[in-house]
């Protein structure tokens, strides 16, 4: 089941050659951590490291295991 938010970016640190772990405050369920794969990729165009600065707003999709 996939949920949707709004979320704060507190850290984001660097995993492998191509992924982040990002931890986030989500306004619902408080202080989590993603794993966001292939955003360091130089072939990726949809998203780039910028989104996931300190303190940047964004909207997210996840799913919890």
């Amino acid at each position: 089941m996939f949920n949707q938010s709004k979320a704060i970016v507190l850290h984001s640190i660097k995993y492998g050659e191509t992924s982040l772990i990002v931890n986030c405050f989500l306004y619902d369920l408080g202080v989590k951590s993603f794993m966001i794969k292939g955003v360091l990729n130089s072939k990726n165009k949809k998203f780039s490291k910028s989104y996931f600065l300190p303190l940047s707003i964004i909207y997210i999709t996840y799913s919890i295991k």
